[in-house]
Parts: structure tokens; C-alpha cells; sequence
């Protein structure tokens, strides 16, 4: 078996398990494989559209919004991930700005499933606010809910 063979089942493998940005998979074929034999592989599966990383992006954003993960997070992964800031901010305005409502309807829940964990404490609205916040969501949009969670509930 050729190293391109090698090389490229290598890489049909990390794909099976998710999609992975170009970045992610130069990275990972470079380590294991010659730098030619992984841009010869990496040409492939782009021209083949097995990678794309508008593709990834959008669906990596998705996957973990409906995992209760904020969008600060969410970008801050992707930017690790080293795909192209354009394409990152255009999904952030489809996803995230244009669809509001519905992320902060899921913040909202995320919101009162996590209370309930708190139960009787009398820190339980700060200790709420800091979880949101460490899981990417922003202070205000966090603060937000639990005002409405607090008022709809009393």
C-alpha cells in the first residue's frame, strides 16, 4: 500500500468520526505523513468535497448550540480550529443574529434546567450567571434570561 493510499484512508477515518476543518486535517496528515503525500491527499478530498470548511463551520456551530453551548464558545473553538474568520463571522450573523429568538429561547431553557440544580441556595442566580457565562453565553443575553426566569416564576 502506497503512502497516498495510506495517507488518504488515514483521512477517510477522521472524517468518518466528524468534519474536520483543513486546518485540523493538514495538521494531523502532516504529522503522520510527508508534507507532499498530505497536500496530494488534502487536494483530493477538497476538489471531491469531502472537506469544506464553510460546511464544517456551520455545521459545528449548530451541533453545539443544540448542546447548550453560547456562541462566544462556539467561535472561540472554531478559531482554534484555524478556519478562515469570514466564513466564521458569516455563519455567526445566519446562525446566531438572524435567529435571535431562537438562541436565547434555548438559553432560557438551558437556563431553567441548570436552576433546578441549584435548588434552595440563595447564590443560586449568581452561581446560574456564571455557569451561562462559562459555557459562551454573554453576560447580558445570560442576565437577561435569568430575569425572566426569576420574574416569570415568582
Amino acid at each position: 500500500m502506497s503512502e497516498y493510499s495510506k495517507a488518504l484512508s488515514y483521512a477517510f477515518l477522521l472524517l468518518k468520526y466528524r468534519k474536520r476543518s483543513q486546518k485540523e486535517l493538514t495538521g494531523r496528515l502532516e504529522r503522520k505523513f510527508s508534507p507532499v503525500v498530505a497536500k496530494k491527499v488534502l487536494r483530493f478530498l477538497k476538489e471531491n468535497r469531502f472537506i469544506d470548511d464553510r460546511d464544517f463551520v456551520y455545521s459545528y456551530i449548530e451541533s453545539k448550540l443544540s448542546r447548550g453551548f453560547g456562541i462566544n464558545k462556539i467561535i472561540y473553538q472554531l478559531k482554534r480550529f484555524g478556519v478562515d474568520e469570514k466564513i466564521v463571522a458569516r455563519a455567526r450573523k445566519e446562525l446566531y443574529e438572524d435567529n435571535g429568538s431562537a438562541y436565547k429561547a434555548q438559553l432560557r431553557k438551558l437556563a431553567s434546567k441548570r436552576l433546578a440544580y441549584y435548588k434552595e441556595d440563595k447564590n443560586k442566580y449568581q452561581k446560574l450567571l456564571r455557569y451561562l457565562v462559562s459555557r459562551g453565553f454573554s453576560y447580558s443575553d445570560s442576565q437577561e434570561a435569568i430575569n425572566e426566569i426569576r420574574y416569570t416564576t415568582h
